[in-house]
Order: structure tokens, then sequence, then C-alpha cells
């Protein structure tokens, strides 16, 4: 129980490096309007989930009282899948833009 609650906390720590990282693919004159996006999902991602897993949660208890845990970590390697799919699909159209900037690399 310990252990799940600390790399819960830890996750809230990657919030700040995906604003850093998304901050860096706009420009300057749209950080506003991106941070705004940012903490309106944010919320809105709160409720939906709150919805979600009490309604799984509802739906569950008497069968498999634990489900809901593990429909929450399934989310949480879903969000993780795809945010390590968003930084490879960057670093390689980085690399493709750096080979047309110098072809000679």
């Amino acid at each position: 129980m310990y252990v799940a609650s600390s790399i819960g906390a830890l996750g809230r720590l990657c919030q700040p490096a995906v604003a850093s990282f998304a901050s860096q693919m706009i420009d300057d004159h749209e950080i506003g309007k991106l941070f705004g996006s940012i903490a309106l999902s944010a919320h809105l991602a709160l409720v939906a989930a709150a919805l979600v897993f009490s309604t799984i949660y509802t739906f569950t208890i008497d069968a498999w009282p634990g489900c809901v845990f593990f429909a929450m970590a399934g989310f949480g390697v879903v969000a993780m899948g795809f945010m390590i799919w968003v930084v490879a699909k960057s670093r390689e159209l980085q690399k493709r833009e750096e080979i047309v900037r110098n072809p000679l690399l």
C-alpha cells in the first residue's frame, strides 16, 4: 500500500516535465494558451476519473472489490505508453529536421 502511494505521488512530478516539454514545441506567444489548456484538461480528467472509477467500483464491489485499482493501474500504463510514444515521435521529428538543416551530417 505504501509503495503504491509513493509511486502515485511521483506521478504528480511529471506534470511540470510535460508542461516544459510541450512549451518547447510551440511559439512563445502561445504559452498562455498551452498552460490554460493543460490546466483545463487536468481538471476535466479528474472529473472524468471520478465518474469512471466510481462507476467501476459500484459495478464490481460485490464480485471483485479490487477491480477498480487494477483499472486505475491500467489507465496509468496506457498513459505512460502514450507519453513514451509522443517522446519517441518528437525525437524522430527532431532528427529529420536536423538532417534537412544539415544534410552533410
